[in-house]
């Protein structure tokens, strides 16, 4: 069967053109979990996990490149209220156990969340490799070869007001626990716990501790009158006053002595027991 020579040619200049262009049948192993930490970045993942109005919020994507992965770039994309979607470029932040099989990498961007409380910030990651597809890095650590797919499931987060930062002795109190050793009878000095909280909202009216406390001896107290032991059901902390010295758990105002937003309260662990 013959051929024309503009045939040929058309289907030459396609196949050079297909060589040309080198095809991978793997995406890369890359992650993005908002609030967790990782050997590599100062914090969590998004840095802060938990973005107020107008507040520059720093993107990290992490990748394992114990399998010879190399990635080359990328880019955040994001959107607010479903309008257009926007980029920002990835650069390379740090390499975590270089030369291991246990090599991961992170690249990092960052952007500004949203003006109004209760917006909708979207974003997923494209993650550019050299010998791999590129990746699509979207929802919770889904990836995928397709943009499409990140673009109909990318995460979201909610433009809310930040939450409070409380430290007791230094130590982020969000789930933490401290030991203290002490000897009721013999003791001439106590432990001091030194509570710092920064509301991070600005001006407040009154910032207070609402604490158990040194106050075990009065774990069968019932002070609201409802019937149940305070120890097994406390009274509503909305309800108690810093003058309600009586009750169980106890409203201890806290002051900002430094007018530099953190609210401070020294307090001292007199008697033992699980507060």
């Amino acid at each position: 069967m013959k051929r024309s020579l503009r045939k040929i040619i058309h289907t030459l200049l396609v196949l050079g053109f297909t060589l040309a262009s080198p095809l991978y049948s793997a995406t890369g192993n890359v992650w993005h979990t908002p609030t967790s930490s990782q050997n590599g970045i100062p914090t969590t993942m998004r840095d802060p996990s938990f973005p107020s109005v107008s507040q520059s919020t720093t993107f990290y994507q992490g990748v394992w490149k114990g399998g010879g992965a190399n990635q080359t770039g990328g880019f955040l994309i994001f959107r607010v209220n479903n309008t257009a979607w926007q980029s920002s470029p990835l650069a390379f932040h740090s390499d975590v156990n270089y030369g291991t099989n246990s090599h991961d990498q992170f690249w990092k961007t960052s952007a500004t969340i949203p003006l109004n409380l209760g917006d909708i910030f979207d974003y997923y990651f494209i993650v550019e490799f050299s010998n791999l597809d590129t990746t699509y890095l979207y929802d919770n650590d889904s990836t995928s070869s397709l943009e499409a797919d990140a673009q109909l499931q990318p995460r979201s987060l909610t433009v809310a007001y930040p939450l409070p930062e409380l430290t007791i002795n230094g130590v982020n109190s969000n789930y933490s626990k401290s030991n203290f050793y002490i000897d009721e009878n013999n003791d001439t000095s106590f432990p001091n716990l030194e509570l710092r909280l920064n509301p991070n909202i600005g001006n407040v009216d009154s910032v207070q501790i609402f604490t158990n406390l040194n106050n075990r001896d009065l774990a069968n107290e019932d002070y609201n009158g409802d019937g149940v032991e305070d120890g097994i059901f406390p009274v509503d902390g909305n309800t108690i006053r810093t003058a309600d010295t009586g009750a169980y758990f106890r409203a201890y105002e806290m002051v900002d002595s430094n007018n530099n937003g953190t609210y401070e309260l020294d307090l001292n662990a007199e008697k033992t027991g699980a507060y």
